[in-house]
């Protein structure tokens, strides 16, 4: 993972062992297994979800929809988890996921 250091937002994230996150001020943009954030990661008023979509259009998306319960399973839980009553689930999808 990480070395610990933010790097400013503009420097390129690479999945080496070097850096793996960037960040400015208050914002970070991490390249990480969501999984492994949610318990580290301060309690969300936002989750945006972007993705997978079930189109098998990038490694890790599922070939079909049908697979989507199983794969945003474990992430749903972690929402469940560690949102609040304030927190807003922002959640993209396409019209197969649906």
């Amino acid at each position: 993972m990480s070395n610990g250091t933010i790097h400013p937002l503009g420097s390129p994230l690479r999945t080496s062992a070097g850096m793996s996150h960037a960040g400015s001020g208050s914002v970070v943009i991490e390249l990480a297994d969501a999984i492994e954030c949610y318990s580290r990661w301060p309690r969300p008023i936002v989750i945006v979800v972007d993705g997978p979509y079930g189109l098998s259009k990038f490694p890790g998306d599922p070939r079909s929809a049908d697979e989507l319960p199983s794969w945003y399973e474990p992430h749903v839980r972690e929402w469940s988890r560690f949102a609040t009553p304030q927190t807003t689930l922002w959640f993209w999808c396409s019209e197969v996921g649906w």
